[in-house]
């Protein structure tokens, strides 16, 4: 079924994509002298803006090949809800409800988080950033790393409004 595939591209972005973003920078070492700290900074930073890209990357697929599934699910619970149904049920009224769920949760909870997080990736290609943003260093890549943790765990709870509606549409055949 359709809701089972959209989850488990959603459940991959969540659960294999954020986690493999989020592995340690291998070339990120500590050390106490000056020099050390600035080339440290200066990795962060560029280990920040390959973490953005890659993320921003993956939305922005993310993002296109979303909107046509959703519609898709909701016109194939639509169809079953009220013309297969001989009465529409409240099963039906709840698959059709996690599904079409899963937009206001989005603005709800996570357009915020997308919004600084494309703000951030789109600040990295731009050639003309300032130094100050440059040199955000290890407390940006932290930050940074925060935000696309939590969006990974509240993209897994979109994951499981879609399954879920998979799984209680199935009950409704």
């Amino acid at each position: 079924m359709k809701n089972g595939a959209v989850s488990c591209r959603i459940t991959t972005f969540s659960t294999v994509l954020v986690p493999i973003l989020l592995l340690p920078n291998p070339s990120s070492s500590s050390s106490s002298s000056a020099s050390a700290s600035a080339s440290a900074s200066a990795s962060a930073s560029a280990s920040t803006s390959h973490l953005l890209t890659q993320w921003h990357t993956a939305y922005t697929f993310s993002q296109r090949a979303g909107p046509p599934t959703l519609l898709g699910a909701v016109a194939l619970f639509s169809y079953l809800g009220f013309y297969r149904a001989a009465t529409l049920s409240n099963v039906h009224v709840l698959s059709l409800a996690m599904v079409i769920g899963m937009v206001p949760f989005t603005l709800a909870f996570m357009a915020g988080l997308e919004k600084e997080l494309v703000q951030k990736a789109e600040r990295v290609g731009d050639v003309k950033r300032s130094v100050s943003d440059a040199a955000g260093g290890e407390k940006e890549e932290k930050r940074v790393r925060a935000l696309i943790e939590k969006w990974g765990g509240l993209n897994l709870v979109r994951a499981c409004l879609m399954g879920g509606a998979g799984v209680v549409g199935l009950l409704a055949l």
